[in-house]
């Protein structure tokens, strides 16, 4: 059996992405002979790479997604739901070949569309991400003027060359004018109309999708395989039982700098202040845990060469293998680390001074029941770690919502999504060319 799945970032980051497929992968071996491509997209063609699980496919090898699909021969295609230019070749492609082609979202409805950014934010983030310099998994040395726009511009000239390989006919006007502008305006394209299968992470998609013409017969509800990991780490997960004499703080990051939702010198400031703050008190430590894909390690390395401070920074590491060594977690943003330590009841502080950041799922019942505390001011933040550190009655109930947004919160969801995965092929083999 062979599967494709297009991916921004290769298997060394430990993407959303990443993790979502690597559950699967697991779990299909158990069931079948596998043979997975990832095919990647990156504005540099890849170095030499070697990942057990994963057969990699670079976007520079090939002129189109037809041209891949022709030397590959997969018996499925899987994409996420939105609209993104590789992913919308894809699914022509797989139009065009009748290639079974699979859609599979990550987090419930109400997680996805949850946004709190005003329309003139929003045009902002989206300027400053389109003319920026570097992308998220940049190193220092990768980035040049105008970087991002030159691959955003190479990947519309991917699916245009797929359009015209697929039969479809544009004038140069539509080629391009329309295919940026339905990028950078994030306009709704017919993308959830091609896949045959629609996994869902739970029922809460499914009136949304019913609305925009998706049968009922192509919606599959199995749970996300990306919280089975989750599973397993709050079954083994043990909080720290005994404050040292030293309070241990991990400090969790969020790649705001990188997607153009803060500037440089708001994310300076903000890190900057921080650290100040928390230096205040010798009988606390801290560390940084910074995102393992979008993040770079120098730009904080140079920053604290500047602050004196020689704080440890954690980036590939799996944050469930170090969560136990520390007192509580300190973390600011929008991230799924707020949902899953929410989950777990570990003792989490999020930093929100005017930010406006929507609340992912169970940080509100977090809040509720104590485990999350939200700091409005910086100048309360060390009180309030040695207050909550030193709090014992911190609520074990397992939340309410628990069962409205994770289906089936058992570890499963990968089997799950293999089994329907395999059905969906084995109907689709009579008439495979």
């Amino acid at each position: 059996m062979k599967i494709l799945v297009p991916s921004p970032v290769s298997p060394n980051n430990k993407s959303v992405r990443i993790t979502y497929v690597s559950e699967i992968i697991k779990d299909l071996k158990k069931l079948t002979n596998l043979d997975f491509y990832l095919f990647v997209y990156q504005p540099d063609k890849l170095n030499s790479f070697n990942f057990p699980d994963f057969n990699i496919l670079d976007i520079h090898d090939f002129t189109d997604a037809i041209d891949c699909l022709d030397k590959i021969q997969p018996d499925c295609v899987m994409i996420g739901p939105n609209y993104e230019p590789i992913q919308y070749a894809f699914s022509l492609a797989c139009k065009k070949l009748k290639i079974p082609l699979v859609s599979f979202y990550y987090f419930g409805y109400g997680y996805e569309q949850s946004d709190s950014m005003t329309r003139y934010a929003k045009i902002i983030f989206y300027l400053r991400n389109i003319f920026s310099n570097s992308l998220p998994t940049d190193s220092d040395d990768q980035k040049f003027f105008l970087r991002r726009l030159t691959f955003i511009i190479y990947k519309i000239r991917f699916l245009n060359r797929t359009k015209k390989s697929a039969g479809y006919k544009h004038n140069f006007i539509q080629k391009y004018f329309s295919s940026f502008y339905n990028y950078f305006l994030r306009k709704e394209l017919p993308i959830t109309k091609f896949p045959v299968l629609h996994l869902l992470p739970d029922p809460s998609w499914i009136e949304p999708l019913k609305k925009i013409g998706i049968p009922q017969e192509k919606l599959c509800v199995t749970g996300s395989p990306y919280w089975d990991q989750l599973y397993r780490n709050s079954k083994n997960y043990v909080p720290k039982q005994t404050v040292s004499k030293k309070i241990s703080i991990l400090i969790i990051t969020d790649a705001l700098l990188e997607h153009g939702i803060w500037n440089k010198n708001k994310f300076t400031s903000f890190i900057t202040n921080l650290i100040n703050e928390l230096s205040k008190k010798s009988e606390f430590s801290f560390s940084f845990k910074i995102h393992p894909a979008s993040e770079n390690k120098t730009k904080y390395h140079n920053l604290f060469q500047k602050l004196r401070n020689d704080s440890k920074i954690y980036q590939n590491e799996n944050i469930w293998d170090i969560l136990g060594q520390y007192d509580l977690v300190i973390t600011f943003g929008f991230s799924t680390i707020h949902s899953e330590l929410s989950l777990v009841g570990a003792k989490m502080i999020l930093l929100d001074f005017n930010f406006n950041f929507p609340l992912f799922p169970f940080v509100k019942e977090g809040l509720e029941f104590g485990n999350v505390m939200k700091c409005t001011d910086i100048s309360h933040l060390n009180d309030m770690i040695i207050d909550f550190t030193n709090n014992a009655n911190i609520s074990n109930k397992s939340f309410n919502s628990t069962k409205n947004f994770l289906y089936k919160f058992d570890g499963k969801s990968g089997l799950r999504v293999s089994e329907e995965l395999i059905k969906i092929i084995n109907q689709n083999l009579p008439e495979k060319k």
